[in-house]
């Protein structure tokens, strides 16, 4: 009988590693925790009293004193009834030698044997009645450390602006599962119980959520599986997919959208092209303040205020992203975002070029009101040569030392900046702040950060451009190579003709002999190591070469607009937008391009200021951990020591 029990355990599990190849799980290698539960293990890879037995097709949850209570009862059942009652003994048949010996020995032996097996039945029930009430009223210390330990592995994800692969609404990051090295959340217990049930339907979506969690990056590129360039990619449901050359983009593109899909999130791709990100890396980028950080430097708002207003949003930016180019076609729209009325309701703000009479605009999109702005057309934020403005152009020819926009090096941020290279404009920018991160070949550097159009010239600048302060267009368009601070590294590529971006930013390897970490002293000092969520709202600050310190208000987020650049226009999405506020009249001019917007106060790096209106009271900026997750590859981080 124990070699048939062996035999039914065995054949459990192997029908738990066939169960878990059937949900497309791995069978060889290291398991995931969904395949630890089938063998005795629990999700957080400990073994429980509680296992998975198979019983003719259905997996059953049987605790082990069970498992030996059917054992012993059945050896006793088969005692008393297929063994001749040795009660016959009692009778005294055996005093008057009616039975041979030999049956009598039987007899007794038999009755020994019950008596055993019956003393071992009561004692496994004892056991059972004892010892598993008493655990599970005190509770198992590995079960207790074991769950502290996944809150803390469940804390340690951005889950602010996450979707739920199953409903597609915000997620509760207390419905979880694990999935690989990472987890993923859900808006409710059904949606989770869905995906645990049909895991291969929704397996897509859980991936593009373990990529925008900040769980895991992109190594490889789908098409050839060498190293990715950060400058060649092509957006995919919500992300950025890099590729190693453009021959593998131009293939990529030429599949249809359903198959690129599956090239970047299907089973084997995503697990070939992605790797997951350390736990600590993903702490350390998590928009939330620290419990030490000092509370009167922190933004008054926390993550629970930024997730609950922004839940409120939800609506707004759903029928944004239903309905975008609808939008976006209307006469003289050029862009939306989503925002919230003077009755903290959630509405869709058009941005207009201009207002003309009898306007044809949509009142309503999916049931959320629509209302309007006139913005003006919105431009990159670059100082250009021809400036007639003196706060927008230094004429500078004499010597480095007099000219107002050099600075003593190590320079500060905040101030001007821009590349230099054979046919390329005069105009120039702002340093954002000094990063640290590493080389593609691992080796830690320290970056200087600003747009795009300021350090690669709109794509044109060829890598290893110098890169100077002050910019040209603040030295008489003069090329001095003395005063340079690096040279380009890397830069996230403008897309024309109508393909979405999200950043416009670039990075240059420099030295913290070369460059600082704060602001000039009228500003607002060292920018937090720690990312803040944009809201509307929110107020925010930042220092800029053309009008040093201003303050705004963000008044939208999610905004898809169309910014106009030397080369042509460009269509961004899921940007903020954000209005000035007193004191100052305008929140940037030309040459604020790649200014730090930071809360006010916390000093939290909220977005990288790109462009703006002709009046300068709207600026438009990238969220600053699309900025980061745009150059991935270099593990950027602020750089605050």
């Amino acid at each position: 009988m124990a070699a048939h029990l062996g035999n039914f355990f065995e054949t459990g599990n192997k029908l738990g590693t066939h169960h878990c190849a059937r949900m497309d799980l791995p069978k060889s290698g290291a398991w995931m925790p969904e395949c630890r539960s089938l063998r005795g293990l629990s999700k957080d890879g400990h073994r429980r009293q509680d296992s998975w037995f198979w019983f003719f097709g259905k997996k059953c949850k049987v605790p082990w004193f069970w498992v030996c209570g059917v054992l012993f009862g059945s050896l006793q059942f088969i005692a008393v009834i297929a063994i001749p009652r040795p009660g016959v003994w009692r009778l005294g048949l055996i005093q008057s030698n009616t039975l041979p010996r030999t049956q009598i020995r039987t007899l007794r032996g038999s009755d020994m044997c019950s008596q055993f097996v019956l003393g071992c039945s009561f004692l496994s029930v004892i056991l059972w009645l004892g010892l598993n009430p008493a655990q599970t009223w005190a509770g198992s210390p590995r079960r207790e450390s074991a769950r502290v330990t996944r809150k803390a592995a469940v804390d340690s994800v951005q889950w602010v602006g996450a979707v739920c692969p199953v409903a597609g609404l915000p997620v509760r990051p207390a419905y979880n599962l694990p999935l690989y090295e990472g987890w993923v959340a859900f808006s409710s217990e059904g949606a989770r119980k869905e995906f645990e049930k049909h895991r291969s339907d929704h397996l897509e979506e859980a991936h593009s959520q373990l990529v925008l969690t900040g769980q895991y990056r992109q190594v490889r590129c789908p098409q050839s599986g060498r190293s990715i360039q950060p400058w060649s990619f092509v957006p995919v449901n919500g992300l950025d997919v890099y590729f190693a050359d453009d021959a593998s983009r131009r293939k990529f593109l030429d599949s249809d959208d359903e198959d690129r899909a599956n090239q970047v999130l299907g089973k084997r791709n995503f697990t070939r092209c992605f790797a997951h990100v350390p736990v600590e890396e993903q702490a350390s980028r998590k928009r939330l303040a620290t419990p030490d950080e000092d509370p009167s430097d922190d933004d008054p708002r926390t993550e629970e205020d930024v997730a609950r207003i922004n839940r409120v949003l939800f609506p707004a930016m759903q029928a944004q992203d239903r309905n975008w180019k609808r939008l976006m076609d209307v006469p003289d729209v050029i862009g939306h975002t989503s925002t919230l009325d003077a009755n903290g309701k959630p509405v869709i703000q058009l941005l207009l070029k201009e207002s003309r009479p009898g306007q044809a605009l949509p009142r309503e999109v999916d049931g959320i009101p629509v209302i309007s702005e006139v913005v003006g057309e919105l431009v990159a934020m670059q100082g250009d040569e021809g400036g007639s403005e003196e706060n927008l152009q230094v004429d500078w020819h004499g010597t480095m030392e007099g000219n107002p926009r050099w600075c003593a090096r190590p320079v500060p941020i905040g101030v001007s900046t821009g590349v230099s290279y054979p046919g390329g404009n005069c105009n120039g920018g702002t340093i954002a702040c000094r990063l640290r991160g590493f080389l593609p070949d691992g080796t830690p550097a320290v970056f200087l950060l600003s747009c795009n159009h300021v350090l690669a010239g709109v794509n044109l600048a060829p890598l290893q451009s110098h890169v100077l302060q002050p910019a040209k267009v603040d030295n008489g368009c003069f090329e001095d190579l003395s005063t340079g601070l690096g040279n380009l590294t890397a830069f996230k590529q403008l897309q024309f003709g109508g393909l979405v971006n999200r950043c416009d930013v670039a990075i240059v390897v420099t030295d913290e002999s070369l460059v600082g970490n704060s602001t000039p002293a009228d500003g607002y000092g060292t920018p937090s190591s720690v990312v803040l969520n944009p809201t509307v709202g929110m107020l925010v600050q930042k220092y800029g070469r053309t009008t040093k310190r201003t303050y705004g208000r963000i008044t939208g987020v999610n905004t898809t607009v169309v910014i106009m650049y030397s080369a042509g226009s460009v269509l961004f999405t899921g940007q903020i937008t954000v209005a000035n506020r007193a004191p100052s009249s305008v929140f940037t001019q030309p040459g604020d391009s790649g200014s730090l917007m930071v809360s006010d106060p916390g000093r939290n790096p909220v977005g990288l200021l790109m462009a703006g209106n002709s009046t300068g009271t709207v600026g438009i900026c990238n969220r600053f951990a699309d900025v980061l997750e745009g150059l991935n590859l270099y593990q950027l981080t602020i750089d605050v020591d």
